[in-house]
């Protein structure tokens, strides 16, 4: 029984050799797409945090230029033009906030405050834009450490969210 095996040895060969190859290409794809994701979910929150800063730290140079000037009986136009500007950036910073995580509801409550139309004599303004600049920071610098600990790691767990919450925000 002198049978030559040398083509089956190929063939199964060949076989596994696909199969690694399909295997490993299937794996590729996925790593690729999976960092894809990544990518596009950071630069997504990096263009957030940008928008955020610039129309935070507009909406307190307006806010305080507004409260610069005195009203007239009669409103000029440049201070008119300057209560629309502020009101069109508070609708855009809260439309980039959620109102229903604890931390931003409160920077939505001080905007909120610094946009109000009517007088509040126990307002301190200062001390309501400095809150707030403080609170921005701290919600940025979150959102920055949650981008670095996803490009790591890759979807975090909801205990680890959590974890980078508190020890910025909490």
């Amino acid at each position: 029984m002198d049978e030559d095996y040398t083509p089956l040895i190929s063939l199964v060969g060949i076989c596994v050799t696909f199969v690694v190859s399909v295997v490993s290409l299937a794996l590729n794809i996925r790593n690729a797409n999976k960092s894809d994701f990544i990518t596009i979910v950071t630069k997504s929150r990096m263009n957030w945090m940008d928008a955020l800063r610039v129309s935070i730290s507009t909406f307190c140079s307006k806010v305080i230029r507004l409260h610069l000037t005195s009203p007239d009986k009669t409103e000029t136009e440049a201070r008119l033009n300057l209560i629309e500007d502020i009101q069109q950036l508070k609708h855009f910073i809260v439309l980039q906030l959620n109102r229903g995580d604890e931390y931003d509801a409160e920077i939505i409550k001080i905007i909120g405050r610094l946009s109000s139309l009517t007088p509040d004599k126990d307002l301190d303004r200062d001390l309501e834009i400095k809150r707030l600049m403080k609170k921005t920071q701290d919600l940025l610098k979150l959102e920055w450490e949650g981008i670095k600990e996803e490009s790591k790691k890759g979807n975090l767990a909801e205990s680890h969210k959590k974890e980078l919450y508190e020890k910025h925000l909490g």
